[in-house]
């Protein structure tokens, strides 16, 4: 009997403590693999101006690391009908939007999570700019992670965020009070590589922008 009542307490004290201590995805994503899912993920978007494709290939493509929602998105923003009517990819423009921004993927580059959305988000300050053809305000960009479906994928993406909202607050960058540009090479080879591939024609962040 006493056998009996310890099974049946233990039974129960699982039962009422468990949702305090579920060991789920949300606890376990690594800083560097979700920095190595967002570059991946830059480079899946830059591999869609190489070459047409059918509409179907792209959502395929893109599914594999971004939300159904985020994908959708990404195509009504980005991709077109292809010149020559063979099929949709994408083109050059000033503003890029849900393109990954221009993350240095260094201390800069912050991750947390914010138990309002139940997602990671990965974000990084901008220093403002107000010299040149452009103009825009210092500010967060970040990008969020949620777990679907047994796999990581980028769901949200935020051109003006605030990590004041994440739980943990530990990781957050003071570098408002600094507002200087990164100096990481990783990121002047993404600026590169946006130039080279056409998503922008000049240096130009898509938060606040204002051409002169």
């Amino acid at each position: 009997m006493k056998k009996v009542l310890t099974s049946l307490f233990i039974t129960m004290l699982v039962l009422a403590v468990s949702p305090l201590v579920k060991v789920d995805a949300k606890s376990t994503l690594d800083k560097q693999d979700a920095f190595n899912l967002l570059d991946s993920a830059f480079q899946l978007q830059v591999s869609l101006s190489e070459k047409p494709r059918s509409m179907d290939n792209i959502r395929d493509l893109l599914k594999n690391s971004f939300s159904e929602e985020y994908t959708e998105d990404f195509i009504n923003m980005n991709v077109q009908k292809s010149v020559d009517g063979s099929g949709y990819q994408t083109y050059g423009t000033d503003i890029a939007l849900y393109y990954i921004p221009f993350f240095t993927y260094s201390e800069h580059t912050k991750l947390g999570y914010s138990s309002a959305n139940d997602q990671w988000y990965v974000y990084e300050w901008f220093p403002g700019n107000t010299d040149g053809p452009v103009s825009y305000e210092g500010h967060y960009e970040a990008i969020g992670l949620m777990y679907d479906h047994n796999k990581w994928v980028i769901n949200d993406y935020q051109i003006a965020f605030d990590p004041k909202t994440l739980d943990d607050s530990q990781e957050i960058a003071q570098n408002s009070s600094v507002d200087k540009e990164p100096s990481n090479p990783t990121f002047i080879n993404r600026l590169t590589d946006y130039i080279s591939y056409g998503f922008i024609n000049h240096r130009s962040h898509w938060f606040g922008m204002i051409a002169f």
